[in-house]
């Protein structure tokens, strides 16, 4: 087996050739040592590839393994070569291959001169290692091609199906390496090489950073991470018809370039969501204000600037009012109490009052200032980034690129996204992407089919699947896709609204939508509906609570008012309901006694009808009791004095309000009845209160005044 290792004295580059495969990357003949890391992703190991060019008698050891990374890097050592008599003969080159599974710190053992030739720095049990070593005679025969030498080596172990299975497959093209970066709520993807993709990641988290302290609140987020895609110069970006900020397949995307600023449209679509996402009200004046303001923030990824005015159109006294706050270096760190104040509801005077001001004279200062028309810019608060520290970066395949690039949803994506199917790769990916394209082209039925060809394929994606049970007529396999959706992110609010209306009027779609509202607090359309869908299940403090939330997201006045006015009738919608219910238990009240009355007279007259079909037997007749002889006919009030028991007759003493002692008794308890109190009345004198009697008078009797049947006890 044979090897080519082609060097040009001129510093073009190095290439290796094994199996018909070409590998290039950047090498000149000053440069001793080469490492190449990089990761397959295709079965998550690492590996790492030591190139070592020595001269005899000057032999230099690769890079300390220790230093293995999960990312692609192209590290360059420079040696200078030697100009003795012994750099003019023979080259030694040694090949050594490291296979390794998982990381694992290692360093390398001081050793002779053959110990190195030999490679006895064996690697630990969890790694492979090949070692190649070729030796070549530069002063004998030599193959010359355009002031190059080409040096031919012969390979001493067979590793040719490694390098073919392993090697080739693992290293990326040098005109394209997919780089993805990321920090907090910003991903970028750039096919420019790991420095486009921190560089242009470092803008975007510079300007949340600036954006966060003006605000109050240091970290802003967004939820889904923006992805932003990073090209080499604007021609490029305008080939792929990137508008700079965008829908895109599963989230929202932008585009930028590594160099120069970002567009000022872009910079004011961010900071119109990242205020939306982070502060539930904001006057709308003010966030306008806000938008201008930070539209000509200016950043090199470690330094920024701001307060350079926008056009004269947009410095209105609100933008003045931000600029002479943030810029002033009286006013600098104060800015801040202001703006946090406004956005949690506090009204405009009473913000500026928060700062130890009289309101009055406060507005009369901002009103010179922006008479005055000097506005200048000054260096902003900025986040100290370490390149190499604070970015977390990975490779991406070339498909995972194109894929990125697809999920643009431009003119091109259709193709891209039909080639990645063909490649029988990233299926799901695909037909979501596909699906949303359908969609925008109002051919439902197509998108349904890429959307169950994408379900079918594992899709993890809520806003793909959110899409597709939109579509779907079976409200059971729609609540089953959404439950799908919500499964992979429990935070997607669309999930959780379009959850609400498929399951139908009551307490699950409140609850739904209530979640929904709560995770887009600034969805005025969602909060007028849900408020309407709390009046009609009685449910008017919530009610009162969306039509307020509404109103401090209102985008004009106007709304601002209408939903106000809405929550005024709050409270008189509640009161008609409870005199409604009232009069609804009332009129319910009604029927039952008037049903009970019916019955008693129906009863009645069937008991007469009875009667007078089949008249009563003497025995019958001797049973009958007299109304009057268990019913009270006259009654007495009089404060108590005792109540003697004997056997079952009550004997009970009053005294009436004219001082006169009354005696009622009872024959037997069964037929009398004691009401108040606890119904109880205990035998022996009773401690005096006030009673009302009622009982049969008995005229023939001089003890006792009357047959007792009820006691009232007051």
């Amino acid at each position: 087996m044979e090897a080519n290792l082609d060097a040009d004295p001129g510093g073009d580059g190095l290439s290796i050739f094994s199996g018909g495969c070409e590998l290039p990357f950047q090498h000149s003949l000053n440069c001793a040592l080469v490492n190449i890391f990089f990761q397959r992703l295709e079965n998550f190991r690492l590996f790492r590839l030591s190139l070592c060019v020595h001269n005899h008698g000057n032999k230099h050891r690769p890079r300390d393994p220790e230093a293995l990374r999960r990312v692609i890097r192209l590290d360059l050592a420079r040696y200078p070569r030697r100009s003795d008599a012994r750099s003019q003969g023979d080259d030694f080159v040694r090949f050594r291959y490291l296979l390794a599974k998982k990381r694992s710190p290692r360093s390398e053992p001081k050793g002779s001169k053959a110990d190195n030739e030999k490679g006895n720095d064996q690697p630990e049990a969890t790694h492979y290692s090949y070692s190649l070593q070729y030796r070549v005679d530069t002063q004998g025969d030599k193959v010359r091609d355009n002031g190059g030498t080409v040096l031919r080596v012969r390979l001493f172990r067979q590793i040719l199906p490694v390098l073919t299975a392993f090697l080739a497959p693992g290293l990326l093209p040098a005109e394209s390496q997919w780089v993805r970066a990321r920090m907090g709520s910003f991903e970028t993807i750039s096919d420019s090489g790991r420095k486009a993709a921190v560089q242009g990641l470092s803008q975007f988290e510079q300007f949340r950073f600036v954006l966060g302290k003006a605000m109050g609140q240091s970290e802003l987020r967004l939820d889904p991470p923006v992805r932003i895609l990073v090209f080499k110069d604007a021609k490029e970006l305008a080939s792929l018809g990137c508008r700079g900020w965008q829908e895109g397949r599963d989230r929202v995307m932008a585009c930028t370039t590594a160099e120069g600023q970002l567009p000022t449209d872009l910079i004011r679509e961010l900071t119109r969501r990242l205020l939306e996402a982070n502060f539930a009200a904001l006057p709308p004046q003010v966030e306008r204000a806000v938008e201008a303001f930070f539209s000509t923030v200016k950043s090199n990824a470690l330094h920024v600037m701001w307060g350079e005015p926008p056009p004269p159109a947009e410095r209105t006294r609100d933008w003045a009012l931000l600029h002479y706050l943030i810029t002033q270096p009286a006013w600098a760190g104060r800015a801040h109490i202001y703006l946090h104040n406004l956005a949690t509801g506090m009204n405009a005077a009473a913000a500026v009052r928060s700062l130890g001001e009289d309101p009055a004279m406060f507005n009369a200062e901002i009103d010179r200032y922006l008479a005055a028309g000097v506005f200048t810019a000054v260096q902003a608060p900025n986040r100290p980034l370490n390149p190499d520290r604070d970015f977390n970066t990975n490779m991406l395949t070339s498909d995972e690129g194109q894929l990125a690039r697809a999920d643009l949803l431009n003119n091109n994506s259709t193709d891209a996204y039909k080639a990645i199917l063909k490649a029988g790769k990233q299926l799901a990916e695909a037909n979501e992407g596909l699906a949303t394209l359908a969609l925008r082209g109002e051919d439902k039925a197509l998108a349904r089919r890429y959307f169950q060809a994408a379900r079918q394929a594992g899709s993890r994606n809520p806003v793909a699947l959110t899409k597709y049970a939109a579509l779907e007529q079976d409200d059971q396999l729609a609540i089953e896709i959404l439950h799908e959706a919500l499964t992979a992110d429990d935070k997607y609010a669309p999930a959780h609204w379009t959850l609400g209306e498929r399951v139908g009027p009551g307490g699950r779609r409140l609850a739904e939508w209530k979640q929904a509202v709560a995770l887009a607090p600034r969805n005025t359309d969602w909060l007028t509906r849900y408020a309407k869908h709390c009046v009609e299940n009685k449910m008017f403090a919530e009610a009162g609570r969306a039509w307020l939330a509404a109103a401090q997201s209102a985008p004009d006045d106007s709304s601002r008012d209408l939903y106000l006015a809405e929550r005024g009738k709050i409270e008189q919608l509640r009161l008609d309901d409870e005199a409604a219910e009232k009069r609804k238990e009332a009129a319910a009240k009604a029927a039952e006694l008037e049903r009970l009355k019916s019955q008693a007279r129906r009863e009645l007259a069937d008991l007469e009808a009875r009667s007078s079909r089949k008249p009563l037997s003497k025995e019958e007749a001797t049973k009958v009791v007299d109304w009057d002889d268990v019913h009270a006919t006259a009654t007495v009030d009089g404060t108590i004095l005792k109540a003697d028991c004997v056997g079952k007759e009550l004997r009970v003493d009053i005294r009436d309000a004219a001082g006169k002692i009354l005696r009622f008794r009872a024959v037997t308890t069964e037929q009398m009845e004691i009401r108040g109190g606890d119904g109880h009345l205990n035998c022996g004198v009773q401690k005096p209160r006030p009673v009302t009697i009622g009982y049969r008078p008995l005229k023939s009797d001089k003890v006792w005044t009357g047959d007792l049947f009820t006691i009232d006890l007051r």
